[in-house]
């Protein structure tokens, strides 16, 4: 039941749909959320790749692109 009577009889939302509604909204933005920052992260890595160099630190906030070190040209 979606709607129930209230004590004055007027129709009303059900309190149990209200909570758990919010809930599951609430959860659903949390995990959003999580999809949003691990897609940033991802882009990192792959930026840094592209350029050649190596992501150090795994996902942690303190991770950093370590440029790739330069190789000297060897003469024939």
């Amino acid at each position: 039941m979606i709607f129930v009577r209230g004590i004055k009889g007027n129709t009303k939302l059900n309190p149990a749909i209200k909570v758990w509604g919010g809930l599951c909204l609430l959860v659903l933005i949390a995990a959003a959320g999580a999809l949003w920052r691990f897609d940033a992260f991802r882009d990192r890595v792959e930026a840094c790749e592209a350029k050649g160099g190596d992501w150090i630190g795994g996902a942690l906030i303190s991770a950093f692109c370590e440029p790739a070190p330069k190789r000297e040209r060897e003469f024939d």
